[in-house]
């Protein structure tokens, strides 16, 4: 076998390794102080499920303790971001970005939704129906499945949201929003704003 042979074999490993990565997430919320989320991912036959409620193991999530080279002073980032808040051409940039990413991160998400409203007020009920066959005109509103109960004879909602995507689209995603974030505004307005002062 020649070669270029073997390394173009050894290279089709990774990639078809970030291709068949997937991972799947979904959320469930019946209207209550009570949710519940479940994120699974790996292979196709050898999937990882981590799973999360209101009410998680002891020991299952908690805060991570960064070292101390990586705390800032908390004043000084204060004013720094005040300075940067303040910055109306970054501001511009930053809301470019997120306008043109927002259609990107639903593309990756593959978002969907499923959504049950009930009221006991009939015509309270029906004004909400026209208002959300009114918004299924903006971007993304078709991947939510809104249905109202008429019927019941008590307020009551219940959400159920899931989606996935592979490691290949997240790489793509990546690659793409980071070529695309205005950073030269970011570092010039950094630059000026943070106070050199001691």
């Amino acid at each position: 076998m020649p070669f270029w042979a073997i390394v173009l074999a050894f290279a089709a490993i990774p990639a078809v390794f970030f291709f068949l990565f997937r991972l799947r997430y979904r959320f469930d919320w019946a209207g209550g102080k009570t949710w519940s989320a479940a994120l699974e991912y790996g292979l196709p036959g050898f999937m990882r499920t981590r799973r999360f409620s209101s009410a998680p193991a002891p020991g299952q999530a908690g805060f991570i303790d960064l070292p101390s080279f990586f705390r800032l002073d908390p004043k000084r980032l204060r004013r720094a971001l005040f300075r940067m808040a303040m910055d109306v051409s970054l501001l511009r940039a930053l809301a470019r970005f997120a306008v043109r990413g927002s259609g990107a991160t639903f593309r990756l998400l593959d978002f969907r939704m499923r959504c049950a409203v009930s009221h006991p007020d009939p015509a309270l009920l029906g004004r909400f129906v026209g208002y959300y066959h009114a918004a299924l005109v903006l971007p993304g509103a078709r991947r939510i499945d809104l249905r109202f109960r008429f019927q019941d004879r008590h307020v009551a909602a219940a959400v159920s949201a899931w989606g996935g995507f592979s490691a290949a689209r997240f790489l793509i995603f990546l690659l793409g929003a980071m070529a695309a974030f205005p950073w030269r505004p970011l570092l010039r307005s950094v630059w000026r704003g943070w106070p050199r002062d001691s």
